[in-house]
């Protein structure tokens, strides 16, 4: 049974933008560009920019409303000379559009784009994308074809590596545009995925003037020795091969769980259980009592307490081989000092509940494998080791 499934991912695009950051910090050491889509993915991607030290310019794109239902994509045109338009074909069969329209639709973007152009980058040209690593960023994705003809830009202009990070966007689409980027960062793909906007709490439209003052408010880089670095916002000692990404305040647990944690009650039987596994492709499910967490299940529970001695999995249930000694950590708990307790306790992954101790997430070491580097690598080289057995 599903737990919490409408509960939105996020606050705002600010939270997300900061829990998306913090899944890019392996690319801090390269220098990334992040380029944002206007207007929803820039608030998102100055919070990207901000934890990885980065460049932050936005990415002109309008797409191509079909006739008569503009929110449905014809296709996409990007900003450029000349500005380079990409048509969806499977829609374009469908609706058959005229080649008048096309090009009526296609002209009035273009002057869109062009207005955008002015008011954002203030006579500004583009950051020089060719030979860099660009983080694309939107606030989510619906369909994917404004994405792909941008992505498809970006290769055209040069760019070294195009990463493609969202916020939220359905599964299928992801595995479409895995053609399109060299890396895709995703934090959340709910199923069934009805809207962008149900992912989060808040979600206004963005103005031209939070666009404006967002890339305002973007930290350009430092030059130091003429090697162009991010700005130090920790301490940094002068050996320092390469400064730290801004760390605003600790990262909680909270900004990295995963929420919609499926779980089993005890009354199930094993075999529904060992269904859940298959169907999940997880070894390891919570137990709880309504939200209360009262156990733990394993793929090994099962075998050992079920079906090496002979029970009915249909008969037993999950309460006759659950683990009830549940090792779990609480929401607001730094994330660094729970991947170094899953490091000694050589345990991969962990419930999350509230003080009250209701489960409200599930964080296992590969969520933060990326978001705190040496400290995960540590834990990870400490659960590697072989362990005494518990006797």
């Amino acid at each position: 049974m599903p737990l919490f499934s409408r509960t939105p991912l996020f606050k705002d695009r600010q939270e997300a933008g900061h829990r998306l950051g913090y899944g890019l910090l392996h690319y801090r050491r390269e220098r990334p560009l992040v380029l944002a889509l206007p207007r929803g993915g820039v608030p998102v991607g100055l919070e990207v920019a901000n934890i990885l030290g980065a460049e932050l310019d936005v990415v002109l794109v309008r797409k191509l409303g079909a006739p008569g239902a503009p929110e449905l994509a014809l296709g996409a045109v990007v900003d450029g000379e000349p500005p380079q338009t990409l048509l969806n074909e499977d829609v374009v069969q469908l609706l058959k559009p005229t080649p008048e329209y096309i090009a009526g639709v296609t002209g009035a973007e273009i002057a869109e784009l062009e207005r955008r152009r002015a008011l954002y980058r203030e006579g500004r040209p583009p950051l020089e994308v060719a030979g860099r690593t660009i983080i694309l960023v939107d606030d989510g994705i619906a369909t994917g074809a404004t994405v792909r003809v941008v992505l498809r830009a970006l290769r055209q202009e040069g760019a070294r590596k195009v990463v493609l990070a969202v916020p939220v966007a359905p599964r299928e689409v992801l595995d479409a545009l895995v053609p399109e980027a060299d890396d895709i960062v995703c934090l959340g793909s709910p199923e069934p995925f009805q809207a962008v906007g149900l992912a989060y709490e808040r979600f206004d439209q963005t103005s031209d003037a939070e666009v404006i003052a967002a890339l305002a408010a973007a930290s350009p880089p430092t030059v130091l020795g003429g090697t162009v670095r991010p700005p130090a916002v920790e301490s940094e000692s002068a050996e320092s091969d390469f400064p730290r990404a801004p760390r605003r305040h600790p990262m909680k647990l909270a900004d990295i769980m995963t929420r919609d944690v499926t779980v089993v009650s005890p009354t199930d039987s094993a075999r529904r259980a060992a269904q859940v596994m298959d169907e999940l492709n997880v070894g390891v499910l919570p137990v709880c009592d309504g939200r209360r967490i009262v156990g733990m299940v394993t793929d090994r529970d099962l075998t050992i307490r079920i079906t090496a001695l002979g029970k009915n999995p249909e008969q037993a249930r999950v309460e006759d081989a659950m683990s009830t000694n549940v090792r779990w950590c609480f929401e607001d708990e730094d994330v660094e000092a729970v991947i170094r307790k899953m490091g000694d306790t050589q345990i991969r992954r962990l419930p999350v509940v509230d003080r009250d101790h209701n489960l409200v997430g599930i964080v296992s070491l590969g969520d933060v494998a990326t978001k705190s580097d040496d400290v995960a690598e540590q834990a990870l080289e400490d659960i590697s080791e072989p362990s005494e057995p518990d006797r």
